[in-house]
C-alpha cells in the first residue's frame, strides 16, 4: 500500500500500490476491497474532504476529482 488516506471519518481506506495506476478502497473495519479503478497513471497525491465525500487525486500531469463509492461514504 502507497499513499494511503482515510476518508469518510477513518470508514475507509484510499491507496495505490507501487508503480500501479489503481486506485483502491478498502473497509478498515473488515479490510475488505470496497471500490477498485484505474487513474491512468501512477497516483502521486490523494486529499479527500469528509464533508463533500470527495477525493481530489493526482496523477501524471493531471489531477481529477472523485465522489466516494459506496453512497454512505
Amino acid at each position: 500500500m502507497h499513499r494511503a488516506l482515510f476518508v469518510a471519518g477513518g470508514r475507509y481506506v484510499l491507496c495505490s500500490g507501487d508503480k500501479s495506476t489503481a486506485i483502491s478502497m478498502y473497509d478498515a473495519e473488515t479490510g475488505l476491497t470496497i471500490s477498485r479503478g484505474d487513474v491512468g497513471s501512477t497516483p502521486t497525491c490523494a486529499i479527500g474532504n469528509d464533508a463533500s465525500g470527495q477525493v481530489a487525486i493526482s496523477a501524471g500531469r493531471s489531477v481529477a476529482l472523485y465522489a466516494l463509492t459506496p453512497a454512505e461514504a
